[in-house]
């Protein structure tokens, strides 16, 4: 064999032999970062499952931000926002007062949450919770339910709105959130609805 043809096959073989071992290198180099950050998210880094996340991050939040969770949940009330409904299945996830945020929120000082939630009265912004069957809940609205919850009394269940307890409805513009709505629009009967709540705390 000539000898310039054995030297190129000599060069072949080098470069072949180190493009090997390169290769190698580099599978066993980032083999071992995998595996050290496998690790270290096993070990000390590892989070939470989200449903123990939630309660942990609901546990230290303001009344603020767990009410800000709460009305942008995109979850549905179910038909439970008043207290006279029979109880409700476990299913944080999928009906609004059987969320974290909300046990949570429930939780805080009684006096201190309602003066909070009566403040969102004439708030006409609307919420991604949906009120069954109907339309989605105003952050107004929802700061009634919200009340609601908390006293264990329900808006028409005081005797300045009792005419709407056994109310009939009509349609989808005349049943009770639109009732309920049509009060919170109003500054006289709105105020009226803060200081009946007010005076729940008394009991």
């Amino acid at each position: 064999m000539p000898t310039f043809i054995s030297s190129r096959v000599s060069m072949l073989k080098v470069k072949t032999f180190f493009a090997r071992n390169i290769c190698l290198l580099l599978i066993i180099t980032i083999s071992m970062v995998l595996n050290g950050f496998t690790k270290a998210y096993n070990g000390n880094l590892k989070a939470p499952s989200p449903p123990a996340w939630d309660i942990v991050r609901a546990q230290s939040d303001s009344i603020e931000q767990l009410w800000i969770s709460f009305i942008n949940s995109r979850a549905c009330i179910g038909g439970f926002q008043y207290v006279n409904e029979t109880s409700r299945p476990i299913t944080p996830n999928r009906l609004a007062f059987n969320r974290h945020d909300w046990s949570a929120l429930a939780k805080k000082d009684p006096k201190v949450l309602t003066e909070f939630l009566m403040i969102k009265f004439d708030d006409t912004t609307k919420t991604t919770l949906h009120v069954c069957p109907f339309f989605q809940a105003t952050t107004g609205e929802m700061a009634v339910y919200a009340l609601q919850q908390i006293h264990k009394i329900n808006w028409y269940d005081f005797k300045e709105f009792n005419q709407y307890k056994d109310r009939d409805y009509l349609s989808a513009s005349d049943q009770p959130q639109m009732w309920l709505r049509s009060i919170l629009s109003d500054q006289s009967e709105r105020k009226k609805l803060e200081q009946l709540f007010l005076e729940e705390l008394k009991k």
